[in-house]
């Protein structure tokens, strides 16, 4: 809104605040004694407005258009018109003449002209209401007829300005340059544009409107005026800024132009560069990254590029384009963009370094140091797979382990350790799995571990699935393969049945006629036990049968200790039979000695209790331990006696199945 029209309003509302009615342009008033109130036909009146809508097509700034509202009295006595005004909120670039002093009688069927003005002031679209007030001539109540007003523009509205790049070329140091813009309304109908400001950006360069914008520059269609635009460097160095202008037309928006602004205090060419230098983020092996390089001329003068390469020793993973320089010389701070390219075919760090050659009479070479870096991270499973074997069903495996190694070039990122579909329950993680995303350096590692309990008989199998940012598989595979057994097949054992209740093997029982006698239990029950085995009591002693010592006799016995804490009991019976060569002396001579000891300690006990007879009752009397025991008999008395042998070892002694010989002989 123009500031007159803001004015306009704000008496408006106050004069309605004051319970006045708000001001209108004045009309001129006619004396009363000109309304002929005998010569009006009794009767109702009725005023007719044509047209009911006023336009006005021409709204540059300058025009004054007129235009003609006709008001008809239709009804069948005569019409006193007493007021013809604006209503509030009308725009004041509307103005009124009434043709004729008011008040104003209109007899039935005659008319009565009244002549609306437009004289624009601003590229607002203006509106506004005419309102008529009549009554009858005798008698009746005060009628009224409106008229609405309005503008119109033709055509869009279009801001160019000229040039829309200024370029200041050399202005030295605290010297000034001044370029002038020009802004012009290209539109080709009516409409009116509005330059409401200029902003210069950034606020810190040396650039500035040399009278900055007044509060409003009109411009009409084909109308134009310069801004001019002033440069003042305090400082050394190439200055660049846009400045950018808004305007409106018919209360809208016209698209914002801008104008790019170049100066330098450099009357040489003078190569500038943006980056210096060129760092690339860290990329797979193969790939391709990309960064921009900006080469600016900062004088004056035309700067002329005239080469572009990579220094000899930089890695070829670095590229430029284009390879070739531009063939025109860039004026007064433009630049041209060149493209570094970074794609390696090694992983690890790679360095280079840009010549730019140019007619800069001070740098004629400039160096752009670059830098990047590849990765390849490999991630190594060890081992691949794992076989548990054959596991009696309802045991628990040992605990596997599996190391994740990062092997390749660069960090890696595990970010999934999982069982794969499809795999046996049977299997389970032992402890805590890493807490993912893990992340390894070269050479890192993280282990887990695995075990395996078969819930069935035969093959089972799972896989773990690890997913990382291994560059060659992101996925892989270990395989786990375990067969559930029964005990039987578990343990096999010689000449044994096996028992898996503790969750091992060990040796349940021996078959008849073998026993244990190492105590290992992959060897099963390895010793055959002879058939006429020992007595493990002096009650159920083996009974060996007589021994007499005339004719001289003797028994042989051998013999396995199978266990540790193992004995075995024998009973003979020795006989003193005399005899025709006792004349001088008794024959009676018991002997018990061992003939063959086995590697381990055992240990022999002899007793023998004189009776007439063999009666098989163990009693110990007379014990003597030894390996090799014997005992006389007496001149003229009868010797016979029941001998038990008792051979052991202790507890603590491990035996083998290695036999052992002992002879018993009389005489």
């Amino acid at each position: 809104m123009s500031s007159k029209r803001a004015f306009a309003g704000i008496l408006g509302v106050l004069a309605l605040a004051c319970g006045e009615e708000a001001p209108s342009r004045p009309i001129p008033q006619g004396p009363e004694s000109r309304v002929d109130a005998g010569s009006g036909v009794a009767g109702p009146a009725s005023l007719v407005a044509e047209p009911t809508q006023v336009g006005f097509d021409c709204t540059a700034i300058g025009c004054n258009t007129t235009r003609v509202v006709k008001l008809t009295n239709s009804g069948r006595g005569s019409a006193i018109v007493n007021k013809v005004e604006l209503t509030q909120g009308s725009s004041p670039d509307f103005t009124l003449e009434p043709q004729g002093l008011l008040p104003q009688t209109i007899a039935a069927g005659a008319s009565f002209e009244i002549v609306v003005a437009y004289r624009p002031s601003d590229t607002l679209t203006d509106t506004g209401t005419m309102r008529v007030e009549f009554g009858a001539a005798v008698g009746g109540d005060v009628q009224t007829v409106q008229v609405e007003l309005a503008t119109r523009s033709i055509g869009t509205a279009t801001l160019v300005g000229t040039p829309a790049a200024v370029n200041f070329g050399y202005v030295a140091q605290g010297a000034r340059g001044t370029q002038a813009i020009q802004l012009k309304n290209t539109s080709t109908g009516t409409a009116i544009i509005s330059v409401d400001s200029a902003l210069i950006e950034p606020n810190t360069a040396p650039f500035r409107l040399e009278t900055g914008i007044p509060p409003i520059i009109l411009l009409n269609p084909g109308q134009s005026r310069d801004v001019n635009v002033v440069y003042e460097p305090s400082e050394q160095g190439v200055h660049s800024a846009t400045v950018e202008f808004s305007s409106t037309s018919g209360g809208q928006g016209v698209p914002l132009i801008e104008a790019t602004l170049r100066g330098t205090t450099y009357q040489n060419p003078t190569v500038a560069l943006t980056p210096t230098s060129i760092t690339f983020l860290t990329i797979l092996k193969g790939a391709t990254q990309m960064q921009q390089l900006e080469v600016k001329n900062a004088g004056a003068d035309g700067l002329t590029i005239t080469g572009l390469a990579f220094e000899a020793t930089s890695s070829s993973a670095f590229s430029v384009t284009p390879t070739q320089p531009p063939a025109t010389p860039l004026a007064t701070g433009t630049s041209v963009r060149l493209t570094v390219n970074f794609t390696p075919q090694a992983a690890g760090a790679h360095q280079g370094s840009l010549k730019i050659s140019t007619n800069d009479p001070v740098n004629p070479e400039v160096w752009v140091a670059v830098n990047g870096g590849s990765v390849w991270p490999i991630l190594e499973t060890s081992p691949a797979s794992i076989a548990f074997g054959q596991l009696v069903r309802g045991w628990t495996s040992p605990t596997k382990t599996i190391t994740l190694r990062n092997n390749g070039v660069g960090a890696l990122e595990i970010q999934q350790i999982d069982f794969g579909p499809g795999s046996s329950a049977s299997y389970t993680w032992v402890g805590t799995r890493p807490l993912l995303p893990k992340t390894l350096n070269e050479n890192e590692s993280v282990q887990v571990r695995v075990k395996y309990e078969p819930g069935m008989l035969g093959l089972e199998s799972a896989t773990i699935k690890v997913v990382s940012t291994d560059a060659d598989q992101s996925e892989r595979l270990i395989t786990l393969t375990g067969t559930g057994v029964t005990c039987a097949a578990g343990c096999p054992m010689a000449n044994a049945t096996a028992d898996c209740s503790a969750g091992s093997c060990n040796i349940g029982s021996c078959a008849a006629g073998y026993a244990d006698t190492d105590g290992v239990v992959g060897t099963g029950c390895e010793c055959a036990i002879e058939s006429d085995e020992a007595g493990q009591t002096c009650g159920d002693a083996r009974w060996l049968g007589q021994v007499t010592d005339d004719p001289s006799q003797s028994i042989t016995i051998k013999g396995k200790l199978t266990s540790r804490g193992d004995g075995d009991w024998y009973n003979a019976f020795a006989v003193d039979n005399g005899g025709w060569d006792e004349i001088f002396g008794d024959d009676f001579k018991v002997r018990v000695r061992f003939t063959k000891k086995p590697s381990y300690p055992i240990t022999m006990c002899v007793y023998h209790v004189k009776r007439g007879t063999h009666q098989g009752i163990c009693t110990l009397e007379n014990m003597r331990c030894s390996d090799d025991v014997s005992w006389g008999g007496s001149y003229g008395s009868g010797d016979d006696a029941d001998v038990f042998v008792h051979v052991y070892t202790t507890s603590s002694n491990p035996t083998t199945c290695e036999t052992y010989e002992i002879v018993i002989s009389n005489g």
